[in-house]
């Protein structure tokens, strides 16, 4: 019988992500909050044109990448 590659433990935060928030590219700050702003910002300026659909999806965009490199960053890494 084969073993999980896994724990249990460990599968707890490890899903499918979009984006590897612990990939090297995400180690400085600066990088970590203009990936969050740049689709914030672009959400309003959508938002400020009454599109609201694109507005939608850019804001969704945001906060996802603030939940990915900011919540979850670090919690799988040993």
């Amino acid at each position: 019988m084969k073993r999980p590659l896994h724990s249990d433990s460990s599968l707890r935060y490890r899903r499918a992500m979009l984006v590897d928030p612990n990939n090297p590219f995400f180690d400085r700050l600066w990088v970590r909050l203009l990936c969050v702003l740049a689709p914030l910002g672009w959400a309003a300026v959508e938002f400020s044109n009454a599109e609201n659909f694109w507005g939608g999806c850019f804001a969704a965009a945001g906060l996802y990448l603030a939940y990915a490199l900011f919540w979850v960053r670090g919690r799988d890494r040993s």
